[in-house]
Order: C-alpha cells, then sequence, then structure tokens
C-alpha cells in the first residue's frame, strides 16, 4: 500500500516537472558575438563545385546575424577580392549588393553566386559590410571557390 503511494506521488511530480520544464522560451536566441551588432557567421567558407552544375546553380549560402530583431534593417554590401588570384572579382562572384533583415528576424541569408571557369583553381573574394564594423573581424568572410570535375 505504501509502495503504491509512494509510487503515484512520485508519478505526478514527474509529471508536474516535465510539464513545466517544456518551456524554453529565450533560451535558444541566435549567438551573435559580445559587442557585435551584425556579423558573418564563419569567416571562410570554402566550397568545391561540379563542373557539370550550372553556372546558376553553384552558390554559397552566407548566413548573417544581427544582436536584435527589432526592426527592418538593410546594409550595404561590399566584394572584394582576396588572395592572389589573376580575375576580376566581378567576373567570378556575384552578391547582392544589400541584405534585408526583416523586422521580429535575428538572421538573415547572403546568396552568392560562383562563376569560375578553371578547373582545380581556388577564387577567392571577400565579402563584407559597408556600414557597421564589428570588432573580433566578424564584419566580413572569404569565400573559396573551386571547379572539381563530377564523382
Amino acid at each position: 500500500m505504501k509502495a503504491n503511494i509512494l509510487k503515484t506521488l512520485l508519478a505526478v511530480v514527474a509529471l508536474i516537472i516535465g510539464a513545466t520544464a517544456c518551456d524554453d522560451k529565450g533560451y535558444w536566441e541566435p549567438f551573435t558575438p559580445e559587442g557585435v551588432q551584425y556579423s558573418f557567421i564563419n569567416p571562410d567558407v570554402n566550397e568545391q563545385f561540379p563542373m557539370n552544375v550550372p553556372a546558376a546553380e553553384r552558390t554559397f549560402n552566407i548566413p548573417v546575424r544581427r544582436s536584435t530583431s527589432e526592426g527592418e534593417v538593410t546594409l550595404n554590401l561590399k566584394l572584394d577580392k582576396a588572395g592572389n588570384g589573376k580575375y576580376e572579382v566581378d567576373e567570378i562572384f556575384e552578391a547582392p549588393e544589400t541584405v534585408t533583415f526583416a523586422d521580429g528576424e535575428y538572421a538573415a541569408e547572403i546568396v552568392v553566386l560562383f562563376k569560375g571557369k578553371t578547373r582545380n583553381y581556388d577564387y577567392s573574394c571577400a565579402l563584407s559590410f559597408t556600414d557597421q564594423t564589428s570588432p573580433g573581424g566578424f564584419n566580413k568572410v572569404t569565400l573559396t571557390g573551386r571547379l572539381v570535375m563530377p564523382r
């Protein structure tokens, strides 16, 4: 009899704890380093694209974050040559001129098109915010693309 009462009491306590532990609101906010208003998540992104994939489908999908979700914000972007390549960046990489964070959103995505022409050659560029600077190097990302033989 005591064992049944004890089991029932423990089951009720476990049910109450389980029901109240399911609320994770506020615990899973996106990571943005301290003091950084806008940031690229990865400082270096390397991709290999099979040569048989059409150029329109060779893309870098670059996630960016901000420290607040209030208001819609549009930031200007700049594409620069990185590395020692002998090519015009605009001929190889096509990036939007801006990125927009929607009201209520912490994250946005920048899609950069890769139009490399030579197999097994690393093409690089740096994409950065022109309006905002962030400490610690979170204000730019280096993209490296390479065309490879299909598998």
